[in-house]
């Protein structure tokens, strides 16, 4: 029995020396001013959506079309520096027969803006130079065309596909 109660005087004496031995260190980085500094991080998220609009993919290319709505492009940015909008187009703004050299020349206009010709390099068709929170912001794409009679231009399919991609500044 007495082998016992030493046991628990023994357990006792640990418990107690590690309470003491822990307020003292508790004491030590005790003080009348302390600081805690927490932080966290926010990953930067840039995207571009894009739906569809109108007959995109059923252009007449025989009449003129001016300003003729092809999709909406949705801009989502939490850059603090802002963002750039580039632009090519495969076939640099010429919708061509997949099968040939026929083509019709093509402007684009991004959101409102003036109407260019597009290249096959990136080139910029926006500047957001005031960075924020910028969530589905929609642009309209446009193009505008000279119809070209159907007796210049070969039978078959005319394409061209136009790249968007936003990035940081």
């Amino acid at each position: 029995m007495n082998l016992k109660l030493e046991n628990t005087n023994l357990r006792s004496f640990k418990v107690l020396s590690f309470l003491m031995m822990s307020l003292m260190s508790f004491n030590m980085m005790a003080g009348n001013t302390v600081h805690l500094t927490i932080s966290g991080i926010v990953d930067e998220v840039i995207t571009l959506s894009i739906s569809p609009k109108g007959d995109y993919s059923n252009l007449d290319l025989h009449s003129t079309q001016i300003d003729v709505p092809v999709a909406t492009i949705y801009e989502s940015s939490n850059s603090s520096k802002g963002y750039i909008i580039k632009a090519r187009s495969e076939n640099s703004s010429q919708i061509k027969n997949v099968s040939g050299e026929d083509a019709v020349p093509y402007y684009l206009r991004y959101g409102g803006g003036p109407q260019m010709a597009l290249t096959n390099q990136d080139q910029a068709i926006k500047e957001q130079s005031i960075g924020g929170l910028y969530s589905s912001v929609g642009k309209d794409v446009t193009i505008s065309f000279k119809g070209i009679p159907a007796t210049h231009l070969n039978s078959g399919i005319y394409r061209d596909v136009i790249t968007f991609t936003i990035e940081s500044r």
